[in-house]
């Protein structure tokens, strides 16, 4: 964010307007970021009771959470000085309604076109026996409402939906963790995992999935929650081959060139930066002994660095830094507004309408504050010995026009996937998968059926077609 407002400050682009920033961490907690928000507030003069405050310049918007939990808390809070809030993660659709959130944009798309990617995957590729995992908050329960509103018309079934508790100091955690665990092990009809949840949650997984045979050789299909989550897997321990398939939905990336070549050249300008970004310079000088023994120079770490870099939250950011900067171009520059009596509501309206201009494509806001920029379709790979290459790309989602476009791989390895779930399940030859036409269309009435959860939610309404179908294969 620091790098994306110094290249706005250093073009030149709105004159002798120099964009200011304040930066504040919110750990990934509701109490912290409203604590931290109430900082910008106080630095408004009509909300700001404390005189020695007064001289700070005002806050006209604030860029973040990641987090949707956290975004809904905070924005009710500026939204008392109708102070805009741009967030670059939170994708929950209940952001999308303007009647509760008149103060919130992003610069993501909101989760039901995630949830309509993760289903046109699964439809077209006959993966309709899923399980389902998530986290029991707002970007959970909204994302799991939104999937099971586009399986209802797609025959897809869900063997099993478990949530998990949101923060990690809830004390029944270990517990839920548990219980989601033996669900996967256990389910063993169950090949193709959709999961919602965050890393932390998903690395305990993995860690205790992976113990048991019947916990391998899965399909995990992530959301953007964790699918380009470098600790998620523990390679010390775990192969990717015994793991199983991952695919990732991330949201859109872009040009992350010139941040890589920012972080590149910090090994001989760290100095202009000490004052500015003090999260990056902790980074960089902290002893760390966790890799390579004691591997602690500042190439290592800057390697480090970049590998960490979630390219989607670069494209996310700067779409957002520049959406500031066009507002003030807008209202400041070519309108010459009065700065010292510009109020956030004015430029709250004003950021809604703004056309932004980045790497030669043009984006704005929808009516609901969104900017539907689309979706990236990844698989895990290895990239040398045991480093992960979370960005290999094989195929996208345009929103637009509702249609998932993936690479010859990516349909090879489901098509296989297919052959060999079907194999398994039913002990059929190759030719009596692929031979009746009914069967890709009852195939969820059938895994319904010829599981043991006939009488669970997902499968209560096939379980008539039973008789018929099995007479069929017969």
């Amino acid at each position: 964010m620091v790098h994306a407002i110094e290249e706005i400050n250093r073009s030149g682009e709105l004159g002798n307007i120099t964009l200011g920033y304040h930066l504040v961490d919110s750990c990934g907690d509701v109490t912290t970021a409203l604590r931290n928000s109430l900082r910008f507030m106080k630095m408004n003069g009509n909300f700001n009771t404390d005189s020695k405050q007064q001289s700070s310049p005002p806050v006209m918007a604030v860029i973040g959470d990641y987090y949707s939990e956290i975004s809904m808390a905070v924005t009710r809070q500026l939204n008392l000085e109708k102070i805009p809030q741009i967030s670059y993660g939170a994708t929950s659709g209940l952001l999308s309604d303007k009647t509760r959130f008149p103060s919130f944009l992003r610069t993501v798309p909101e989760d039901d076109h995630q949830a309509q990617a993760i289903i046109q995957i699964l439809k077209d590729h006959n993966w309709n026996w899923v399980g389902i995992v998530a986290t029991n908050g707002e970007y959970g329960r909204y994302a799991v409402e939104r999937l099971q509103h586009h399986a209802a018309s797609q025959d897809i079934c869900f063997a099993y939906i478990k949530f998990l508790p949101e923060f990690l100091v809830d004390s029944n955690l270990e517990d839920s963790l548990r219980d989601t665990v033996k669900s996967v092990i256990e389910n063993q009809n169950v090949s193709v995992i959709v999961s919602f949840a965050k890393p932390s949650h998903m690395r305990y997984m993995f860690d205790n999935v992976l113990k048991d045979h019947r916990g391998r050789k899965k399909v995990w299909i992530a959301s953007d929650n964790w699918s380009q989550a470098v600790d998620c897997l523990n390679t010390t321990r775990w192969n990717l081959k015994d793991f199983g398939t991952v695919f990732g939905v991330t949201l859109k990336s872009g040009n992350s060139s010139r941040f890589e070549r920012f972080l590149r050249n910090l090994t001989n300008n760290s100095d202009q930066y000490e004052n500015k970004n003090s999260f990056l310079m902790e980074f960089l000088k902290r002893n760390d002994d966790s890799n390579n023994g004691s591997n602690t120079s500042i190439e290592f770490k800057i390697d480090r660095l970049v590998n960490m870099t979630y390219l989607y939250a670069i494209l996310s950011i700067e779409l957002a830094v520049k959406a500031i900067a066009q507002t003030v171009k807008d209202l400041c520059v070519t309108k010459k507004c009065d700065i010292s009596t510009l109020q956030p509501g004015e430029f709250r309206d004003a950021l809604k309408s703004a056309n932004i201009s980045l790497d030669g494509r043009n984006y704005s806001f929808n009516k609901h504050c969104d900017l539907d920029s689309g979706y990236d379709i990844i698989m895990w790979r290895y990239l040398s010995g045991r480093t992960l290459d979370m960005n290999y790309q094989v195929g996208h989602y345009d929103i637009k026009r509702d249609r998932l476009m993936v690479t010859s791989e990516i349909n090879n390895l489901y098509h296989q996937t297919f052959f060999v779930h079907m194999q398994q399940q039913y002990h059929l030859s190759p030719i009596e998968v692929a031979g009746p036409k009914y069967l890709k269309r009852y195939s969820c009435r059938v895994w319904c059926a010829k599981s043991d959860l006939v009488h669970s939610e997902g499968c209560r309404d096939y379980a008539n077609l039973k008789l018929g179908i099995f007479n069929m294969l017969d």
